[in-house]
């Protein structure tokens, strides 16, 4: 069942405009150019531990 009503249009329509502008400003492979060039976090000691702990938090938001 698709949601019908202004009220549906009207935030369709905000939210196709400010996809499409920031799409056409973009280059499709920038966010992968940005996270290649950052700078590492230095507040990580142990990245097999926080590994380990991103891999759990992502398995566990996968469920929900």
């Amino acid at each position: 069942m698709k949601p019908k009503g202004f009220a549906m249009s009207f935030i369709q329509a905000a939210v196709r405009g400010r996809v499409e502008s920031e799409r056409a400003g973009r280059n499709p492979h920038q966010e992968l150019q940005d996270y290649l060039t950052s700078p590492l976090d230095p507040a990580v000691d142990n990245p097999i531990l926080w590994w380990g702990v991103s891999a759990v938090c992502r398995d566990h938001s996968e469920m929900y």
